[in-house]
C-alpha cells in the first residue's frame, strides 16, 4: 500500500481580542471593586447618580455593570446599564461610561460590538445614552447628547 502523505497546514493559534467585556453578576464583589474606580470617574461628569446608589441598585439587580478589560484581563473600564420597557420597545440605557483608555481602535473595534451584544442578547431594540459630543459623532446617534443607536 503506497498511500502519497500531504502536508497540512497547522491550523494556526488565534490571538486573543485585545478587549473584551464582562457582564458582571449582582452580588460580584470582586467585579464591584474592578469596575467601581472607573463608575467613579465617570460620576464627576453627572449630578443624577451618587456611587453608592450604584452599588445598591447592582446589588438590587435594577441596574447592571459591566468591566472592560485588556487581553490580560486587567481592568481599564466600566458601565453601568439598565434595561428600560417602553410600551413599543426594550432599550438598554447607559447611565456610566468611564475608562482608561478612550482609544476609537478599541472601542469601536472590540466593546461597542460586545455591549450591542448584550442589548441584543437582552431582548433591545436599541441602546440609550448621554454623553460628549464625540460620542454622539462616532455612534451615528441619532439625537445630540441624549443619543439612540438602532440595533
Amino acid at each position: 500500500m503506497n498511500a502519497e502523505l500531504k502536508l497540512v497546514e497547522p491550523i494556526p493559534e488565534q490571538e486573543p481580542a485585545p478587549a473584551r467585556i464582562v457582564l458582571l453578576q449582582p452580588n460580584d464583589l470582586a467585579g464591584w471593586i474592578a469596575v467601581e474606580p472607573f463608575l467613579k470617574r465617570a460620576l464627576e461628569h453627572t449630578t443624577e447618580w451618587a456611587l453608592d446608589d450604584v452599588c445598591r441598585m447592582s446589588v438590587e439587580g435594577s441596574v447592571g455593570l459591566i468591566l472592560c478589560v485588556d487581553a490580560g484581563d486587567k481592568p481599564f473600564g466600566g458601565l453601568c446599564i439598565e434595561f428600560i420597557n417602553y410600551p413599543k420597545k426594550r432599550v438598554m440605557q447607559i447611565h456610566l461610561f468611564g475608562a482608561d483608555d478612550h482609544s476609537e481602535d478599541l472601542w469601536m473595534n472590540w466593546i461597542w460590538p460586545a455591549v450591542q451584544d448584550v442589548a441584543r442578547q437582552h431582548g433591545a431594540a436599541s441602546i440609550m445614552g448621554t454623553g460628549r459630543d464625540g460620542w454622539v459623532r462616532k455612534l451615528h446617534a441619532a439625537k445630540r447628547y441624549v443619543w439612540e443607536v438602532a440595533l
